[in-house]
Protein backbone atom coordinates (compact mmCIF):
# COMPACT_ATOMS: atom_id res chain seq x y z
CA UNK A 1 0.00 0.00 0.00
CA UNK A 2 1.43 3.57 -0.75
CA UNK A 3 3.13 5.12 2.36
CA UNK A 4 1.79 7.99 1.88
CA UNK A 5 -2.14 6.96 1.52
CA UNK A 6 -1.87 5.72 5.03
CA UNK A 7 -3.02 8.57 6.76
CA UNK A 8 -6.24 9.79 4.64
CA UNK A 9 -6.93 6.43 4.95
CA UNK A 10 -7.30 5.98 8.40
CA UNK A 11 -8.44 9.42 8.68
CA UNK A 12 -11.34 8.94 5.98
CA UNK A 13 -12.19 5.29 8.18
CA UNK A 14 -12.44 6.95 11.17
CA UNK A 15 -14.65 10.03 9.87
CA UNK A 16 -16.74 7.15 8.16
CA UNK A 17 -17.19 5.85 11.58
CA UNK A 18 -18.02 8.83 13.48
CA UNK A 19 -20.71 9.64 10.74
CA UNK A 20 -21.82 6.24 10.69
CA UNK A 21 -22.60 6.17 14.32
CA UNK A 22 -24.60 9.60 14.06
CA UNK A 23 -26.97 8.67 10.87
CA UNK A 24 -27.80 5.32 12.18
CA UNK A 25 -28.80 6.14 15.94
CA UNK A 26 -31.97 7.62 14.28
CA UNK A 27 -34.09 3.94 15.36
CA UNK A 28 -35.43 3.03 12.26
CA UNK A 29 -33.81 3.20 8.74
CA UNK A 30 -34.59 6.38 7.17
CA UNK A 31 -32.79 9.49 5.82
CA UNK A 32 -29.81 8.67 7.94
CA UNK A 33 -28.99 5.79 5.75
CA UNK A 34 -29.70 7.41 2.87
CA UNK A 35 -26.93 9.90 3.69
CA UNK A 36 -24.20 7.46 4.81
CA UNK A 37 -24.72 5.53 1.79
CA UNK A 38 -23.98 8.84 -0.50
CA UNK A 39 -20.85 9.32 1.85
CA UNK A 40 -19.61 6.51 1.47
CA UNK A 41 -19.76 6.49 -2.51
CA UNK A 42 -18.20 9.46 -2.27
CA UNK A 43 -15.29 8.77 -0.51
CA UNK A 44 -14.76 5.37 -2.28
CA UNK A 45 -15.36 7.82 -5.76
CA UNK A 46 -12.19 10.24 -4.32
CA UNK A 47 -10.00 7.16 -3.32
CA UNK A 48 -10.49 5.33 -6.72
CA UNK A 49 -9.84 9.12 -8.59
CA UNK A 50 -6.29 9.39 -6.24
CA UNK A 51 -5.30 6.06 -7.59
CA UNK A 52 -6.13 7.42 -11.78
CA UNK A 53 -8.98 4.73 -12.45
CA UNK A 54 -11.39 5.92 -14.30
CA UNK A 55 -14.64 3.74 -15.25
CA UNK A 56 -15.85 3.49 -18.80
CA UNK A 57 -19.32 4.38 -20.18
CA UNK A 58 -21.15 1.00 -19.27
CA UNK A 59 -19.64 1.48 -15.33
CA UNK A 60 -20.88 4.75 -14.59
CA UNK A 61 -23.85 3.71 -13.94
CA UNK A 62 -23.21 1.71 -11.04
CA UNK A 63 -21.69 4.47 -8.76
CA UNK A 64 -25.60 5.51 -8.29
CA UNK A 65 -26.45 2.34 -7.10
CA UNK A 66 -25.71 2.36 -3.94
CA UNK A 67 -27.28 5.79 -3.31
CA UNK A 68 -30.37 5.19 -5.21
CA UNK A 69 -31.17 2.13 -2.92
CA UNK A 70 -29.64 4.09 0.46
CA UNK A 71 -32.34 6.52 -0.81
CA UNK A 72 -34.97 4.14 -1.16
CA UNK A 73 -34.62 3.01 2.57
CA UNK A 74 -36.08 6.49 3.33
CA UNK A 75 -39.09 6.09 0.75
CA UNK A 76 -40.34 2.85 1.32
CA UNK A 77 -41.32 1.04 4.46
CA UNK A 78 -42.11 -2.41 3.63
CA UNK A 79 -40.09 -4.90 5.51
CA UNK A 80 -39.30 -7.33 2.93
CA UNK A 81 -38.61 -4.04 0.59
CA UNK A 82 -36.12 -2.69 2.71
CA UNK A 83 -34.15 -6.24 2.79
CA UNK A 84 -33.74 -6.47 -1.02
CA UNK A 85 -32.91 -2.29 -0.82
CA UNK A 86 -30.02 -3.27 1.61
CA UNK A 87 -28.99 -6.10 -0.07
CA UNK A 88 -28.94 -4.20 -3.45
CA UNK A 89 -27.01 -1.22 -2.08
CA UNK A 90 -24.38 -4.16 -0.27
CA UNK A 91 -24.09 -5.68 -3.93
CA UNK A 92 -23.47 -2.51 -5.60
CA UNK A 93 -20.74 -1.68 -3.38
CA UNK A 94 -19.43 -5.00 -3.85
CA UNK A 95 -19.45 -4.63 -7.81
CA UNK A 96 -17.12 -1.39 -6.99
CA UNK A 97 -14.69 -2.86 -5.32
CA UNK A 98 -14.51 -5.97 -7.94
CA UNK A 99 -12.02 -3.72 -10.28
CA UNK A 100 -9.43 -3.69 -7.41
CA UNK A 101 -9.32 -7.44 -8.24
CA UNK A 102 -8.63 -6.95 -12.03
CA UNK A 103 -12.19 -8.15 -12.64
CA UNK A 104 -14.20 -6.79 -15.79
CA UNK A 105 -17.82 -5.93 -14.77
CA UNK A 106 -18.94 -6.24 -18.28
CA UNK A 107 -17.10 -9.38 -19.42
CA UNK A 108 -16.07 -11.32 -16.11
CA UNK A 109 -17.77 -14.71 -15.89
CA UNK A 110 -19.66 -16.07 -13.21
CA UNK A 111 -16.77 -17.87 -11.19
CA UNK A 112 -14.79 -14.02 -11.32
CA UNK A 113 -17.55 -12.38 -10.25
CA UNK A 114 -18.07 -15.18 -7.26
CA UNK A 115 -14.56 -15.28 -6.55
CA UNK A 116 -14.02 -11.59 -6.83
CA UNK A 117 -16.83 -10.69 -4.54
CA UNK A 118 -15.81 -12.88 -1.88
CA UNK A 119 -12.55 -12.08 -1.81
CA UNK A 120 -13.31 -8.21 -1.48
CA UNK A 121 -16.07 -8.67 1.60
CA UNK A 122 -13.41 -10.75 3.10
CA UNK A 123 -10.83 -7.65 2.54
CA UNK A 124 -13.83 -5.55 4.08
CA UNK A 125 -14.21 -7.71 7.44
CA UNK A 126 -10.31 -8.15 7.74
CA UNK A 127 -8.43 -5.39 5.99
CA UNK A 128 -7.65 -2.79 8.68
CA UNK A 129 -5.74 -5.00 10.73
CA UNK A 130 -3.08 -5.45 7.75
CA UNK A 131 -3.70 -1.86 7.60
CA UNK A 132 -2.43 -1.55 11.93
CA UNK A 133 -0.18 -3.93 11.88
CA UNK A 134 1.72 -4.03 8.50
CA UNK A 135 1.09 -0.36 6.74
CA UNK A 136 0.59 1.61 9.82
CA UNK A 137 4.49 1.26 11.19
CA UNK A 138 6.18 1.11 7.31
CA UNK A 139 4.28 4.93 6.70
CA UNK A 140 5.78 8.05 6.68
CA UNK A 141 3.21 9.71 9.25
CA UNK A 142 3.24 13.65 9.51
CA UNK A 143 3.00 13.18 13.01
CA UNK A 144 5.85 10.96 13.97
CA UNK A 145 7.82 14.38 14.29
CA UNK A 146 5.80 15.10 17.48
CA UNK A 147 6.47 11.63 19.09
CA UNK A 148 8.83 12.84 21.64
CA UNK A 149 7.13 16.02 22.49
CA UNK A 150 3.80 13.85 22.73
CA UNK A 151 5.74 11.25 25.05
CA UNK A 152 6.90 13.79 27.42
CA UNK A 153 3.53 15.23 27.34
CA UNK A 154 1.52 12.20 28.56
CA UNK A 155 4.61 10.96 31.57
CA UNK A 156 3.45 14.34 32.97
CA UNK A 157 -0.29 14.07 32.45
CA UNK A 158 0.56 10.70 34.43
CA UNK A 159 2.39 12.53 37.17
CA UNK A 160 0.21 14.93 37.36
CA UNK A 161 -3.16 12.78 37.73
CA UNK A 162 -3.05 11.45 41.29
CA UNK A 163 -2.43 15.18 43.26
CA UNK A 164 -4.90 16.55 40.99
CA UNK A 165 -7.50 14.20 42.22
CA UNK A 166 -6.45 14.25 45.46
CA UNK A 167 -7.09 17.99 45.90
CA UNK A 168 -10.17 18.35 43.34
CA UNK A 169 -11.61 15.27 46.06
CA UNK A 170 -10.51 17.58 48.74
CA UNK A 171 -11.73 20.77 47.74
CA UNK A 172 -15.24 18.93 46.34
CA UNK A 173 -15.76 17.63 49.87
CA UNK A 174 -15.33 21.16 51.17
CA UNK A 175 -17.28 23.26 48.48
CA UNK A 176 -21.16 21.91 47.09
CA UNK A 177 -20.81 24.70 44.96
CA UNK A 178 -17.13 23.66 43.57
CA UNK A 179 -18.68 19.77 43.16
CA UNK A 180 -21.38 20.46 41.41
CA UNK A 181 -19.08 22.30 38.76
CA UNK A 182 -17.17 19.31 38.46
CA UNK A 183 -19.72 16.53 38.60
CA UNK A 184 -20.81 19.11 35.53
CA UNK A 185 -17.70 18.76 33.49
CA UNK A 186 -16.50 15.09 34.09
CA UNK A 187 -19.93 13.64 35.37
CA UNK A 188 -20.08 11.40 31.96
CA UNK A 189 -21.73 8.35 31.70
CA UNK A 190 -19.74 5.90 30.26
CA UNK A 191 -22.63 3.74 29.75
CA UNK A 192 -24.06 5.70 27.27
CA UNK A 193 -20.64 6.21 25.63
CA UNK A 194 -19.67 2.46 25.03
CA UNK A 195 -22.61 1.79 22.38
CA UNK A 196 -21.72 4.89 20.77
CA UNK A 197 -17.58 3.58 20.37
CA UNK A 198 -18.92 0.50 19.02
CA UNK A 199 -20.92 1.54 16.25
CA UNK A 200 -18.30 3.79 15.35
CA UNK A 201 -15.89 1.53 15.66
CA UNK A 202 -17.26 -1.28 13.51
CA UNK A 203 -18.01 1.54 10.90
CA UNK A 204 -14.49 2.50 10.43
CA UNK A 205 -13.04 -1.02 11.39
CA UNK A 206 -15.53 -2.21 7.60
CA UNK A 207 -14.60 1.23 6.13
CA UNK A 208 -11.15 0.62 6.62
CA UNK A 209 -11.17 -2.56 5.02
CA UNK A 210 -13.12 -1.77 2.47
CA UNK A 211 -10.85 1.38 1.15
CA UNK A 212 -7.46 -0.49 1.89
CA UNK A 213 -8.95 -2.89 -0.89
CA UNK A 214 -9.28 -0.42 -3.35
CA UNK A 215 -5.63 0.74 -2.58
CA UNK A 216 -4.01 -2.23 -2.47
CA UNK A 217 -4.81 -4.20 -5.88
CA UNK A 218 -4.34 -7.46 -6.54
CA UNK A 219 -1.36 -8.19 -9.54
CA UNK A 220 -1.47 -11.60 -9.34
CA UNK A 221 -2.65 -13.42 -12.81
CA UNK A 222 -5.92 -15.45 -12.99
CA UNK A 223 -6.43 -14.81 -9.45
CA UNK A 224 -9.91 -15.14 -10.15
CA UNK A 225 -9.94 -17.70 -12.62
CA UNK A 226 -11.40 -20.69 -11.10
CA UNK A 227 -10.05 -24.21 -13.39
CA UNK A 228 -13.53 -26.35 -14.47
CA UNK A 229 -13.53 -29.81 -14.55
CA UNK A 230 -13.83 -30.02 -17.67
CA UNK A 231 -16.80 -32.83 -18.20
CA UNK A 232 -17.25 -34.00 -21.94
CA UNK A 233 -20.92 -34.60 -23.29
CA UNK A 234 -21.66 -37.53 -21.41
CA UNK A 235 -21.04 -36.43 -17.75
CA UNK A 236 -22.42 -33.45 -18.97
CA UNK A 237 -25.12 -34.61 -21.14
CA UNK A 238 -26.77 -37.22 -18.73
CA UNK A 239 -27.47 -34.59 -15.94
CA UNK A 240 -29.45 -32.52 -18.40
CA UNK A 241 -30.93 -35.09 -20.26
CA UNK A 242 -32.18 -36.63 -16.97
CA UNK A 243 -33.93 -33.01 -15.65
CA UNK A 244 -35.31 -32.45 -19.87
CA UNK A 245 -37.17 -35.63 -19.31
CA UNK A 246 -38.19 -34.65 -15.51
CA UNK A 247 -39.96 -31.31 -16.93
CA UNK A 248 -41.41 -33.08 -19.38
CA UNK A 249 -43.44 -35.35 -17.73
CA UNK A 250 -44.46 -32.99 -15.17
CA UNK A 251 -45.64 -30.39 -18.26
CA UNK A 252 -47.44 -33.43 -20.00
CA UNK A 253 -49.74 -33.93 -17.22
CA UNK A 254 -49.90 -29.84 -16.57
CA UNK A 255 -51.60 -30.05 -19.65
CA UNK A 256 -54.20 -32.85 -18.92
CA UNK A 257 -55.14 -30.48 -15.85
CA UNK A 258 -55.20 -27.10 -17.52
CA UNK A 259 -57.69 -28.98 -20.35
CA UNK A 260 -59.30 -31.31 -18.25
CA UNK A 261 -59.96 -27.82 -15.93
CA UNK A 262 -61.79 -27.61 -12.33
CA UNK A 263 -63.35 -31.42 -12.44
CA UNK A 264 -60.45 -33.45 -13.04
CA UNK A 265 -58.28 -31.57 -10.67
CA UNK A 266 -61.19 -31.75 -8.20
CA UNK A 267 -61.30 -35.62 -8.88
CA UNK A 268 -58.02 -36.50 -8.97
CA UNK A 269 -56.58 -34.21 -5.85
CA UNK A 270 -59.73 -33.46 -3.96
CA UNK A 271 -58.49 -29.96 -4.26
CA UNK A 272 -60.54 -27.47 -5.73
CA UNK A 273 -58.39 -25.42 -8.31
CA UNK A 274 -57.76 -21.84 -6.58
CA UNK A 275 -56.28 -24.84 -3.89
CA UNK A 276 -54.26 -26.89 -6.31
CA UNK A 277 -52.65 -23.18 -7.44
CA UNK A 278 -51.63 -22.34 -3.81
CA UNK A 279 -50.05 -25.56 -3.42
CA UNK A 280 -48.17 -25.86 -6.47
CA UNK A 281 -47.03 -21.90 -7.28
CA UNK A 282 -43.80 -21.69 -4.91
CA UNK A 283 -42.56 -24.91 -5.89
CA UNK A 284 -42.98 -23.89 -9.80
CA UNK A 285 -40.72 -20.61 -8.75
CA UNK A 286 -38.37 -22.95 -6.98
CA UNK A 287 -38.08 -25.06 -9.79
CA UNK A 288 -37.26 -22.58 -11.92
CA UNK A 289 -35.04 -20.72 -9.79
CA UNK A 290 -32.76 -24.08 -9.72
CA UNK A 291 -32.58 -24.18 -13.20
CA UNK A 292 -30.48 -21.35 -13.64
CA UNK A 293 -27.54 -22.22 -11.52
CA UNK A 294 -27.76 -25.98 -12.43
CA UNK A 295 -27.57 -24.63 -16.61
CA UNK A 296 -24.28 -22.01 -15.27
CA UNK A 297 -22.54 -25.11 -14.07
CA UNK A 298 -23.11 -27.00 -17.10
CA UNK A 299 -21.51 -24.42 -19.13
CA UNK A 300 -18.54 -23.86 -16.72
CA UNK A 301 -17.81 -27.38 -16.71
CA UNK A 302 -18.56 -28.11 -20.52
CA UNK A 303 -15.34 -28.56 -22.15
CA UNK A 304 -16.58 -29.67 -26.01
CA UNK A 305 -14.42 -32.44 -27.82
CA UNK A 306 -15.88 -32.03 -31.26
CA UNK A 307 -17.83 -29.64 -32.99
CA UNK A 308 -20.76 -32.24 -32.88
CA UNK A 309 -20.90 -32.28 -29.36
CA UNK A 310 -20.59 -28.52 -28.79
CA UNK A 311 -24.20 -28.52 -30.59
CA UNK A 312 -25.37 -31.58 -29.02
CA UNK A 313 -24.83 -29.16 -25.83
CA UNK A 314 -26.54 -26.32 -27.23
CA UNK A 315 -29.37 -28.24 -28.25
CA UNK A 316 -30.00 -29.63 -24.69
CA UNK A 317 -29.88 -25.80 -22.96
CA UNK A 318 -32.01 -24.53 -25.58
CA UNK A 319 -34.74 -27.50 -24.68
CA UNK A 320 -33.89 -27.02 -21.05
CA UNK A 321 -34.63 -23.85 -21.04
CA UNK A 322 -37.95 -23.94 -23.38
CA UNK A 323 -39.29 -26.55 -20.78
CA UNK A 324 -38.19 -24.25 -17.95
CA UNK A 325 -40.35 -21.61 -19.53
CA UNK A 326 -43.24 -23.87 -19.66
CA UNK A 327 -43.32 -24.28 -16.48
CA UNK A 328 -43.10 -20.51 -15.52
CA UNK A 329 -46.19 -20.19 -18.03
CA UNK A 330 -47.79 -22.83 -15.92
CA UNK A 331 -46.79 -20.88 -12.99
CA UNK A 332 -48.13 -17.58 -13.98
CA UNK A 333 -51.48 -19.25 -14.41
CA UNK A 334 -51.69 -20.59 -10.71
CA UNK A 335 -50.85 -17.17 -9.44
CA UNK A 336 -53.48 -15.24 -11.54
CA UNK A 337 -55.72 -18.22 -10.10
CA UNK A 338 -54.77 -17.97 -6.46
CA UNK A 339 -55.16 -14.18 -6.55
CA UNK A 340 -58.36 -14.66 -7.81
CA UNK A 341 -59.41 -17.16 -5.06
CA UNK A 342 -57.28 -15.14 -2.01
CA UNK A 343 -56.25 -11.92 -2.81
CA UNK A 344 -52.79 -10.11 -3.60
CA UNK A 345 -49.83 -10.32 -1.01
CA UNK A 346 -46.41 -9.75 -0.57
CA UNK A 347 -45.07 -12.97 -0.87
CA UNK A 348 -46.86 -13.96 -4.45
CA UNK A 349 -45.66 -10.11 -5.37
CA UNK A 350 -41.79 -10.87 -4.49
CA UNK A 351 -41.84 -14.75 -5.74
CA UNK A 352 -43.71 -13.41 -8.98
CA UNK A 353 -40.68 -11.07 -9.90
CA UNK A 354 -38.11 -13.53 -8.97
CA UNK A 355 -40.09 -15.35 -11.27
CA UNK A 356 -39.80 -12.72 -13.84
CA UNK A 357 -36.08 -12.06 -13.10
CA UNK A 358 -35.65 -16.09 -13.98
CA UNK A 359 -37.38 -15.65 -16.97
CA UNK A 360 -34.66 -12.77 -18.67
CA UNK A 361 -31.95 -14.56 -17.57
CA UNK A 362 -32.32 -17.67 -18.77
CA UNK A 363 -33.90 -15.83 -22.33
CA UNK A 364 -30.44 -13.97 -21.85
CA UNK A 365 -28.90 -17.30 -21.49
CA UNK A 366 -30.28 -19.27 -24.41
CA UNK A 367 -29.12 -16.10 -26.32
CA UNK A 368 -25.60 -16.38 -25.31
CA UNK A 369 -25.37 -20.08 -25.77
CA UNK A 370 -27.09 -20.13 -29.13
CA UNK A 371 -24.49 -17.38 -30.17
CA UNK A 372 -21.51 -19.22 -28.34
CA UNK A 373 -20.78 -16.29 -26.74
CA UNK A 374 -21.40 -16.31 -22.92
CA UNK A 375 -19.78 -12.86 -22.33
CA UNK A 376 -21.70 -9.99 -20.77
CA UNK A 377 -24.09 -12.68 -18.75
CA UNK A 378 -23.32 -11.31 -15.13
CA UNK A 379 -23.39 -8.22 -16.07
CA UNK A 380 -26.46 -8.34 -18.23
CA UNK A 381 -28.46 -9.82 -14.75
CA UNK A 382 -26.87 -7.87 -12.65
CA UNK A 383 -28.63 -5.16 -14.32
CA UNK A 384 -31.57 -6.79 -14.28
CA UNK A 385 -31.51 -7.36 -10.61
CA UNK A 386 -30.89 -4.07 -9.78
CA UNK A 387 -33.80 -2.83 -12.16
CA UNK A 388 -36.09 -5.30 -10.94
CA UNK A 389 -35.54 -4.10 -7.33
CA UNK A 390 -36.05 -0.48 -8.22
CA UNK A 391 -39.06 -1.28 -10.21
CA UNK A 392 -40.05 -2.71 -6.94
CA UNK A 393 -39.85 0.73 -5.11
CA UNK A 394 -41.46 2.46 -7.85
CA UNK A 395 -44.57 0.22 -7.98
CA UNK A 396 -45.15 0.72 -4.18
CA UNK A 397 -45.92 -3.28 -3.76
CA UNK A 398 -47.68 -2.69 -0.25
CA UNK A 399 -49.94 -0.41 -2.15
CA UNK A 400 -50.32 -2.42 -4.97
CA UNK A 401 -51.53 -4.95 -2.44
CA UNK A 402 -54.11 -2.88 -0.51
CA UNK A 403 -55.51 -1.13 -3.44
CA UNK A 404 -56.07 -5.16 -5.34
CA UNK A 405 -57.52 -6.68 -2.18
CA UNK A 406 -59.93 -3.67 -1.41
CA UNK A 407 -60.97 -3.58 -4.81
CA UNK A 408 -62.09 -7.32 -4.68
CA UNK A 409 -63.63 -6.40 -1.29
CA UNK A 410 -65.88 -3.48 -3.09
CA UNK A 411 -67.01 -6.56 -5.63
CA UNK A 412 -68.13 -8.36 -2.56
CA UNK A 413 -65.60 -10.94 -2.38
CA UNK A 414 -63.94 -11.57 1.27
CA UNK A 415 -60.97 -8.90 2.63
CA UNK A 416 -58.19 -10.17 5.08
CA UNK A 417 -58.41 -7.48 7.24
CA UNK A 418 -55.64 -8.77 9.72
CA UNK A 419 -53.58 -8.79 6.70
CA UNK A 420 -54.33 -5.60 5.43
CA UNK A 421 -53.73 -4.10 8.67
CA UNK A 422 -50.16 -5.93 8.77
CA UNK A 423 -48.81 -3.80 5.97
CA UNK A 424 -46.26 -0.96 6.18
CA UNK A 425 -46.99 2.14 6.07
CA UNK A 426 -46.50 2.08 1.85
CA UNK A 427 -50.55 1.40 1.83
CA UNK A 428 -51.30 3.51 4.34
CA UNK A 429 -52.64 6.43 1.71
CA UNK A 430 -54.26 4.18 -0.08
CA UNK A 431 -56.05 2.37 3.27
CA UNK A 432 -57.09 5.68 4.55
CA UNK A 433 -58.69 6.43 1.36
CA UNK A 434 -60.77 3.42 0.94
CA UNK A 435 -62.16 3.87 4.74
CA UNK A 436 -64.99 6.07 4.06
CA UNK A 437 -66.57 3.36 1.45
CA UNK A 438 -65.87 0.51 3.76
CA UNK A 439 -68.65 -0.72 6.04
CA UNK A 440 -67.42 0.43 9.98
CA UNK A 441 -66.96 -3.19 10.75
CA UNK A 442 -64.37 -3.25 8.51
CA UNK A 443 -63.35 0.29 8.41
CA UNK A 444 -62.58 0.72 12.46
CA UNK A 445 -59.99 -2.17 12.49
CA UNK A 446 -57.79 -0.63 9.75
CA UNK A 447 -57.95 2.98 11.05
CA UNK A 448 -56.71 1.73 14.02
CA UNK A 449 -54.02 -0.15 12.78
CA UNK A 450 -53.01 3.15 10.66
CA UNK A 451 -53.08 5.40 14.12
CA UNK A 452 -50.72 2.90 15.42
CA UNK A 453 -48.23 2.64 12.39
CA UNK A 454 -47.99 6.50 12.90
CA UNK A 455 -47.50 6.46 16.32
CA UNK A 456 -45.05 3.61 16.80
CA UNK A 457 -41.90 5.10 14.86
CA UNK A 458 -39.53 7.18 16.11
CA UNK A 459 -39.84 11.16 14.81
CA UNK A 460 -35.76 11.51 15.02
CA UNK A 461 -35.01 13.38 11.60
CA UNK A 462 -32.54 10.58 11.09
CA UNK A 463 -35.46 8.14 10.53
CA UNK A 464 -37.69 10.10 8.67
CA UNK A 465 -39.37 7.95 5.48
CA UNK A 466 -41.05 9.61 2.52
CA UNK A 467 -44.01 6.74 3.50
CA UNK A 468 -43.67 7.18 7.55
CA UNK A 469 -44.70 11.03 7.02
CA UNK A 470 -47.12 10.21 4.34
CA UNK A 471 -49.17 7.65 6.71
CA UNK A 472 -49.03 10.79 9.26
CA UNK A 473 -50.56 12.86 6.55
CA UNK A 474 -52.87 10.30 5.84
CA UNK A 475 -53.68 9.90 9.64
CA UNK A 476 -54.79 13.51 10.00
CA UNK A 477 -56.83 13.54 6.78
CA UNK A 478 -59.08 11.23 8.76
CA UNK A 479 -62.36 12.71 9.67
CA UNK A 480 -63.37 13.25 13.36
CA UNK A 481 -66.38 11.49 12.41
CA UNK A 482 -64.06 8.55 11.79
CA UNK A 483 -62.37 9.18 15.30
CA UNK A 484 -65.62 9.34 17.28
CA UNK A 485 -66.80 6.18 15.68
CA UNK A 486 -64.02 3.86 15.48
CA UNK A 487 -62.29 5.33 19.03
CA UNK A 488 -63.74 2.97 21.94
CA UNK A 489 -65.73 4.51 24.54
CA UNK A 490 -63.86 4.82 27.83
Amino acid sequence: MPPKAVAPLILFAAALGIAGDALLRGGAPGLGVAILAAVFTGAVALVTKRLGRTSGIDELWLWLVAPFFGACLAWRDSPMLRVLDAFALLTGLGLLALRSRGVSLVTGSLTQYAKGLASSAAHALVGAAPLALVDLPRADLPWRRFTAPARAAAIGVCLAAAPVLVFGRLFASADPVFESMVSALFGWDLGSLIPHAVTAGVIAWLSAGYLRDQLVPDERPNRNALAAPRLGIAEVGIPLGGTIAVFALFLAIQARYLFGGAELVLHTTGLTFAEYARRGFFELVAASGLAVPLLLLAGWAFAPATPKHRAVFRALVTLQIALVGAVMVSALQRMLLYVDAYGLSQIRVFATAFMLWIAGTLAWMGIATLRGRPERFMYAAAIRGFALVALLNVVNVDAMIARTNLARAAAGRPLDIAYLSDLSTDAAPTVAAALGALDPALACPLWRSLRHQTERHPSDWRAWNWSRWRAQRAMYGTSAAADDACTPVT
